[in-house]
């Protein structure tokens, strides 16, 4: 009985294992796609940014110069 117990233990562990491996892959690939987003999204603000200061640089340009 108490090898049963031990094998059941054994398995129930290989199964943790894998249910651990399968959500540690999956943090990994949801933490990479919110960086990737993350960046995108940075990349994307600092765009937006430079397009009003540039805007704001030719009217004020335009204002001077009529």
């Amino acid at each position: 009985m108490k090898v049963k117990r031990f094998s059941e233990i054994k398995v129930m562990h290989h199964i943790n294992v894998g249910i651990t491996g399968t959500i540690r892959r999956n943090l990994q690939r949801t933490t990479i796609s919110y960086k990737h987003i993350q960046l995108h999204m940075e990349k994307k603000q600092v765009v937006t940014i430079c397009f009003f200061y540039n805007n704001n640089k030719d009217e004020t340009i335009n204002i001077n110069s009529e």
